[in-house]
């Protein structure tokens, strides 16, 4: 009966957290990162902005998210991913494909 008990506490651990977790951006280029943010379980929007070399965490995301990113120049937008879907804990990565491109690329770990 004692593992029963602990084998559904810790089910119910694992589960709440994965629940809760953030879903994290990472800007990996010189330029600045604007996404659009949808949540799957309400389609609630939300626009987000990524300083170059820098993260930004977004809190109860409610089952993940489905995000368009592009990288903001001085006078165009690269696109980079068009409704890529991240899930809960996971972080959404954007690189450019080379150091002087002008075309970037979604990741999600």
């Amino acid at each position: 009966m004692k593992k029963i008990i602990t084998f559904c506490a810790v089910c119910v651990l694992f589960f709440s957290v994965g629940a809760f977790a953030d879903v994290r951006f990472e800007n990996r280029t010189e330029l600045l990162l604007g996404v659009r943010v949808q949540s799957q379980s309400n389609r609630n929007e939300n626009y987000v902005l990524v300083k170059p070399k820098q993260s930004v965490s977004m809190k109860n995301t409610g089952g993940g998210l489905s995000i368009s990113a592009q990288l903001i120049t001085g006078s165009y937008e690269i696109n980079c991913c068009e409704w890529f879907t991240v899930p809960d804990g996971k972080s959404l990565i954007v690189r450019l494909a080379d150091k002087n491109s002008e075309s970037c690329f979604c990741v999600s770990r």
